[in-house]
């Protein structure tokens, strides 16, 4: 029993041990003329007050009685069944009052039995449902505690709960507006990406996977584990919800299987029922048998009977695009097909005008050109014989025209020719010089040579070039290079001298002439 149960067995105990009280002074008269003087009233063992207790109870309460509440704390050990019988507080926290509950094992069958009697209003005995059961209080002496042995239940009163709590829950709903807000949500053509809102292990969830993987198309399907039913499934539903709303869905599916009433009560909770409506994406409902109608069902877009409905319905709306996909296919393939016939008849056409066109032209050229040709030899005949006696004269023209030009650029070209090579002899003399000057330099400026006359290359961790003191710490690990291997230390201290002489600076200045020693050379 929790510690919240306790405080409230106890004032049962203790208003049923005042009973007992008044009725053990009232049975044995003579307990007072036996006690000590000093005592006022008689001192009872442990067992002796409560068996008193229960006789009182057995008095005041000698038949079964029926009790309502909420179910707390179920729990099944070995073969008995225990559990709280709670009566909430009107505002919705904590219990006003509290009675512990043990079910036999054969009572446990006969209500099994009642449960099971009537499949349309069976109900599951979990945590958080509301009964009405019936039984016999009795003290229970090794704890001290007051319980209701359970002997019966009333399932009408459980479903009937159940249904004014939808009821009430629907007219709400209705009266915001929410029962058509995820219904307004548009609905993809090619629902391909779709989040499966169900718990991993049931037979809903693998006849989803199962029914959208044999259809063939491409889904992409993002399974999201939660609980169906029981005191945690609510939260965990609403939980899913939240991080699909922040995922590129096209539909999302919510799957649960059959069950009894109270199995499928959270598919009629107002927080799961929110949680559709608020849905950016629509939402479709597969949940229990045929025969089920949960709020979700009411909330969503498109409800469906079964999980197993639920994917086909996703598959034929697939279907139904592919249907119209090919079908346009067909229109075009129509269309171009019968414009191409429009066009090669006009091609025909266009063909055998072109065919007769240049007959016609060719006989209209023929004349014209036989007219112009006439023209042509007349005109051209005259002229020919002019030009022939001046064309004879013009070799030797020319010929004259050309000696004297001719003589002085033969001169110029060889004085030219004498003056390039002797340029380019000296432009080679002159750069080979400069070549080898670079090649020595180069080879004085050799790494290898100037770690040969016993200089070295110290570097960081890193690989940097230690150029100065001041960039060594102490334990820094140091890296010398020799001309013949490395040595391998590590700073215990660093001095830095201060020089006259920037080294930097005087590079630069070296660089500097250099480079305008190219520049003139060039």
């Amino acid at each position: 029993m929790s510690d919240r149960t306790r405080p409230n067995s106890a004032k049962s105990a203790k208003s049923a041990t005042k009973m007992a009280a008044a009725a053990a002074q009232a049975s044995t008269p003579g307990a007072a003329a036996t006690a000590s003087p000093r005592q006022t009233s008689p001192t009872y063992r442990i067992s002796e007050l409560l068996n008193k207790i229960q006789n009182a109870l057995d008095v005041s309460i000698p038949d079964e009685v029926w009790v309502t509440g909420e179910i707390s704390g179920w729990r099944e050990p070995s073969h008995m069944t225990y559990f709280t019988l709670a009566e909430p507080k009107p505002q919705g926290r904590g219990f006003t009052a509290t009675l512990s509950v043990v079910i036999f094992p054969r009572e446990r069958y006969k209500i099994d039995a009642i449960l099971r009697r009537n499949a349309a209003s069976a109900i599951t005995l979990e945590d958080g449902i509301s009964v009405r059961i019936k039984g016999r209080l009795a003290i229970y002496p090794p704890q001290g505690r007051l319980q209701l042995r359970m002997t019966n239940i009333d399932p009408s009163f459980t479903i009937g709960r159940l249904a004014l709590e939808k009821m009430r829950l629907l007219k709400a709903l209705r009266t915001e507006g929410l029962l058509e807000r995820n219904k307004a949500q548009r609905l993809e053509p090619l629902p391909l990406r779709v989040g499966l809102i169900s718990s991993y292990d049931s037979a809903a969830f693998n006849d989803v996977v199962k029914q959208l993987s044999e259809s063939g198309f491409g889904w992409q399907v993002t399974p999201i584990n939660i609980f169906v039913q029981g005191s945690r499934s609510e939260r965990s539903i609403v939980r899913a919800f939240s991080y699909v709303s922040r995922r590129a869905f096209d539909v999302i599916i919510l799957a649960r299987g059959g069950g009894s009433a109270t199995d499928l009560a959270t598919f009629d909770s107002e927080g799961v029922a929110r949680a559709i409506a608020a849905s950016p994406v629509p939402v479709f409902t597969g949940i229990g048998h045929e025969i089920d109608r949960s709020v979700a069902d009411e909330v969503a877009h498109t409800a469906c009977k079964t999980p197993t409905a639920c994917a086909q319905a996703l598959i034929d709306r697939v279907c139904y695009f592919d249907a119209q996909c090919a079908q346009l296919w067909e229109h075009i393939a129509g269309c171009a097909q019968a414009q191409l016939k429009d066009n090669r008849e006009e091609l025909w056409m266009i063909g055998r005008e072109v065919q007769q066109a240049p007959r016609q032209s060719i006989a209209l050229a023929s004349q014209f050109l036989g007219g112009t040709t006439r023209r042509l030899t007349l005109a051209t005949t005259g002229k020919l014989a002019g030009n022939k006696t001046f064309l004879s004269d013009v070799p030797n023209r020319l010929e004259r025209a050309t000696r004297g030009p001719l003589r002085n650029s033969k001169q110029q070209l060889a004085g030219l020719t004498d003056r390039l090579e002797t340029a380019a002899s000296n432009a080679v003399d002159r750069r080979t010089g400069q070549l080898a000057g670079i090649e020595a330099r180069l080879k004085a400026l050799d790494p290898a040579k100037i770690l040969a006359r016993g200089w070295s290359i110290t570097r960081k961790a890193d690989g940097s070039v230690l150029r100065s003191a001041t960039a060594v710490q102490t334990g820094d690990e140091l890296t010398t290079q020799l001309a013949d291997g490395e040595v391998i230390s590590s700073a215990t201290a660093s001095r830095h001298y201060i020089s006259n002489t920037d080294p930097h600076a005087s590079n630069q200045q070296h660089d500097n002439q250099e480079t305008e020693k190219r520049r003139h050379d060039v």
